[in-house]
């Protein structure tokens, strides 16, 4: 979560983060505040802070848990005709949603579609590490 910009602070407002007593936000702000967060996490929300680098907390980002995705089932895999490489096709849904799932941009409910990638390689599958977004 990108705590500093003003749209940013409209939208834990608008969400009810702020009145729910997750973050507190600073609305006004003067050119004292530049490169200062304006977002701040509460005691209330430290259960849903996932550890954040220090290199994205210099760019005032704060990595959060919104819910889990869950795997249910592989749809699909289809290997090349060399045999090395994969695609498999299966899918996901989300689960154990915490106040941030607000601010998920995404359909919660129902099953997500997902594709990724495998290449065999002495006699190994290894996951090439990249996970794709399918529409329904």
């Amino acid at each position: 979560m990108f705590c500093n910009g003003d749209e940013y602070v409209q939208e834990v407002i608008k969400k009810k983060l702020v009145e729910n007593g997750f973050v507190t936000a600073q609305i006004k702000h003067t050119m004292q505040d530049m490169g200062k967060p304006l977002i701040y996490f509460t005691d209330k929300a430290t259960p849903y802070l996932i550890p954040t680098s220090d290199t994205l907390k210099s760019f005032d980002i704060q990595r959060i848990r919104m819910a889990e995705e869950v795997f249910l089932h592989v749809q699909n895999i289809e290997i090349n005709p060399s045999g090395n490489k994969a695609v498999v096709d299966y899918s996901t849904k989300i689960v154990n949603p915490t106040p941030f799932i607000v601010l998920y941009d995404e359909e919660v409910e129902g099953e997500k579609k997902r594709r990724t990638f495998f290449t065999r390689k002495d006699n190994k599958w290894t996951w090439d590490g990249k996970i794709i977004k399918m529409l329904k």
